[in-house]
Order: C-alpha cells, then structure tokens, then sequence
C-alpha cells in the first residue's frame, strides 16, 4: 500500500497471484529480474533494479545506489528518469551513489520533454530560488512533448522478456512492472 509498505492480502483476494507460495512468486520474480539484467539493454537493465526495489527484490539502498551509478554512466534520458525515481524511493536524493543525481542533469539529456523542466522548477521553487524557477519554466515553454513514462516499465519487461518466458514468469514480471508503475506515476 503506497506510503504504508507491504500489507498481507487476505485468503478470499480476488488476485490470483496471490495465492501462489511466496517462494514460488520469489522465485520467478528473481527468474524474470536475472533475465532482464542479462540482457544488455540499459534501459532493461535500469527497469529492471527499479521494479526490484519496488517490490522489496532485494536491499533497496544497494538497488538505488546501482541505479544511481548507471544513470551517472549513461546519456540516456530514459535511463536517468528511472534511476530519480528509484533515488526517490528510498527517502530523498541526497543520500548515497543518489546524491551523483540531479534534475538539471535529466533535463540537459531530454531538453525537449517537459517533464524534467517541471521537476527542475518544482526544486527551485522549494529551495527559493525564483532565477532557476524562472530559467526552467521558459524551457518548460518551448518543450515539444510532456514524456512521464507512464508505460515505461511494462514496456521494457514486454521488450525483454515477451513471449519466450513461461507465462508464470511473464505475468508476474508484468504485474511488478505495473505496480512500480503505478507508484512512479
């Protein structure tokens, strides 16, 4: 439950997922995040640490901060956007290999989405800094689009792992994927 953390379904839930063993679940879980990992996509690969630190697949700090030293390393826009909000997740951006991450940085990368443009403002703007508020929001006018990734991650685990994983393991990916979703949205 956003905000609360996990809560034990009871036995009449409609999901059926969740009457699989946990072990079972945790298993394919882990299955479907090895194969995502493996396959040489950053962005894949970025989803796939952001889905896991989503539904506790592991040390959340150490998920962050591998998120964290990818985006550092690449000039993907899509690959920083998961790796703030993954940061995000674990209580701030400050903390850790977190602390390498900055907004101005996504939108240096992504200029012509809006999306970042906002975020630098809304930073500004609670640091009070009306300049830097200003400055974003004139980029924030002449953006061309307005991508929040609002189907990123199920996306991504299509692309990696699609029809060639048993179903079980698809389903489940594509069902973290969509709650990571969910909670980044």
């Amino acid at each position: 439950v956003c905000c609360y953390g996990a809560v034990t379904l009871p036995a009449d839930d409609p999901d059926p997922s969740q009457q699989l063993p946990v072990a079972l679940r945790a298993a394919s879980l882990a299955d479907a995040r090895a194969e995502m990992t493996a396959r040489g996509d950053p962005q894949v690969h970025a989803a796939a640490l952001l889905i896991a630190l989503r539904s506790n697949g592991g040390d959340a700090r150490s998920l962050a901060d591998a998120l964290a030293r990818q985006a550092t390393a690449s000039q993907d826009p899509v690959v920083y956007a998961i790796a703030l909000e993954g940061c995000r997740t674990v209580g701030g951006d400050a903390a850790g290999a977190c602390a390498l991450l900055n907004r101005a940085q996504w939108a240096r990368l992504d200029p012509d989405n809006i999306v970042p443009w906002l975020e630098l403002g809304a930073d500004a703007h609670a640091h009070g800094d009306p300049e830097s508020e200003a400055e974003a929001m004139d980029h924030a006018a002449l953006a061309r689009r307005g991508d929040g990734y609002e189907e990123l991650l199920p996306a991504l685990v299509e692309r990696a792992i699609g029809s060639g994983a048993p179903s079980l393991r698809l389903a489940l990916a594509l069902a973290a994927s969509r709650s990571a979703q969910t909670i980044w949205s």
